[in-house]
This record gives C-alpha cells, sequence and structure tokens, in this order.
C-alpha cells in the first residue's frame, strides 16, 4: 500500500517508483486500489478534433484509476 509522502513531489516520485504511474506522462499503469495491471480505457468523449476525455478503470476490482483530459492524466 501506498505510505503518506511529505510533499506532493514525493507522492508523485513515490507512485513512479511503486509503478502505479509512468515517469513518461504520470499515465496509470496499476490500480492504487488492489495493485492489479488490469486496466482498462472506458466513456471516451469525442469533439471535432477527436477524444478529448476517458477513464481508465481497473477490470479486477472495477474501481476508478484516473481520467484523461484535454492531453493531460488527472492526479
Amino acid at each position: 500500500m501506498v505510505k503518506k509522502p511529505d510533499t506532493f513531489e514525493d507522492y508523485i516520485n513515490q507512485m513512479i517508483e511503486e509503478g502505479y504511474w509512468s515517469e513518461k506522462n504520470l499515465a496509470p499503469l496499476k490500480c492504487h486500489h488492489c495493485d492489479s495491471k488490469n486496466l482498462k480505457d472506458k466513456n471516451h468523449c469525442y469533439e471535432n478534433l477527436g477524444c478529448v476525455s476517458y477513464e481508465r478503470w481497473c477490470e479486477d476490482c472495477g474501481k476508478f484509476v484516473m481520467g484523461w483530459d484535454y492531453g493531460h492524466w488527472s492526479i
């Protein structure tokens, strides 16, 4: 389980080090609820230029992991 970090920067680094997020763009790599890597993108929203948002959900525990909106992952 994730321990409580001292700063937001520490939190980001901890999530990367423990394999929850990618270092490149902070994309979720595994579920912070159950540690599963079985993630699926759902609820895509499209505008004129294509997909502008979607959510990443854990297929094993069924919980929301993180959302992507207009080019960035929400933390």
